[in-house]
């Protein structure tokens, strides 16, 4: 029986894959919750594991809003995603602008989080209304730079903007009628502030991307009548791995992190700012296939900052080529060095075979 023996106090799965070539593989995917301590620089293992997350998961209604969490069930491209799911604290009464900032080991990433705004138009001119205001913003792309534009008659003059078509702020051009009245947005690049209507920053935020935004989307590759042709159901030649990095573009530490790097959070939670030491997770890992052993070395696929939740949820991932068949493999073993190991497994290894996920 196909499955995982697991020897560690993570959530563990098996995911099935085919590669550009139509070979299988296997994804083993490992997930730890660890709780964040204000004052602590050391993260403490969590009593509640958060389950593996196989399916994308948005906010709201997928396509109408931002992603939340996003699947964990894909295979590792060596890279780290870096993500924070939370809002901005303001640090003084009336505040009404502030900066925020994430940082992981050499990513470091700043925000300019602003009040509520609107362009007015007055005395020919588009002008910014005096910001509102604020004790929490949300950090969701709904309140970055992006959204649409249809106020022209002419269907062609129409325009969205690709990486972050749910946000606002977007205008075709500084003409365009959509201007006066068009909500501004709340998170921006300090560098690259929305200063005058028809312009496109870069929309920023700490969230995950959408597979259907730019640039994830330009990764996909192509699929035309000669792929339906020549290669459905395999992925097309052009499709690039780097689809399966979520995390946004200034958010993706190539190579992968270590897992031990400092994590610094400033303006992102209640108790202040935090700042504590991924916990330098280690592994034994090696996969059973036609009875022979083959090492495994799960590296780190997301770190997930939740401050709101106090905690923080790491994920690593490996991969077992099948080039035969997965039937040859017959199961994954993977077991958390000190001081994260899990208690001594009495039990006949099968009592802790888990069934591969469909």
């Amino acid at each position: 029986m196909l499955g995982v023996v697991n020897r560690s106090p993570f959530v563990v799965a098996l995911v099935p894959g085919r590669n550009r070539e139509g070979d299988e593989f296997l994804t083993l995917v490992a997930k730890g919750t660890f709780t964040i301590s204000p004052g602590e620089s050391q993260l403490r293992l969590a009593e509640e594991q958060v389950a593996i997350v196989f399916a994308d998961d948005y906010h709201g209604e997928a396509g109408e809003s931002s992603l939340k969490r996003k699947s964990e069930a894909t295979p590792p491209n060596g890279c780290t995603d870096i993500a924070l799911l939370g809002q901005a604290y303001a640090t003084t009464e009336d505040c009404s602008e502030m900066e925020v900032s994430l940082s992981i080991g050499p990513v470091s990433k700043h925000l300019r989080v602003v009040g509520d705004r609107k362009w007015r138009k007055r005395l020919g001119l588009r002008l910014r209304t005096r910001p509102e205001p604020f004790e929490t913003m949300p950090l969701v792309y709904e309140r970055s730079y992006g959204g649409g534009d249809q106020s022209h008659r002419k269907k062609k003059k129409h325009g969205f903007e690709s990486r972050n078509p749910i946000g606002r702020g977007y205008a075709v051009s500084r003409r365009s009628k959509w201007v006066n009245g068009l909500q501004l947005p709340n998170i921006e690049d300090p560098g690259q502030m929305l200063r005058r209507p028809g312009k496109h920053p870069v929309p920023v935020g700490f969230g995950f991307i959408p597979p259907s935004w730019q640039p994830r989307l330009g990764y996909a590759g192509t699929y035309d009548e000669g792929w339906q042709r020549d290669r459905c159901p395999l992925l097309p030649h052009d499709f690039d791995e780097h689809f399966f990095s979520a995390a946004h573009p200034d958010l993706i530490a190539r190579p992968a992190l270590a897992g031990d790097e400092r994590v610094l959070a400033c303006g992102l939670s209640a108790q202040g700012d935090l700042e504590f030491d991924l916990p330098g997770v280690h592994f034994e890992c090696y996969g059973i296939v036609d009875e022979k052993s083959v090492p495994l070395e799960p590296s780190l696929d997301t770190v997930l900052v939740e401050p709101d939740e106090s905690r923080v949820l790491l994920t690593w991932k490996a991969v077992l080529p099948c080039t035969l068949q997965l039937l040859s493999v017959e199961a994954v073993v993977i077991r958390s060095l000190e001081p994260w190991s899990a208690p001594v497994v009495t039990e006949d290894a099968a009592s802790n075979v888990r069934p591969l996920r469909p």
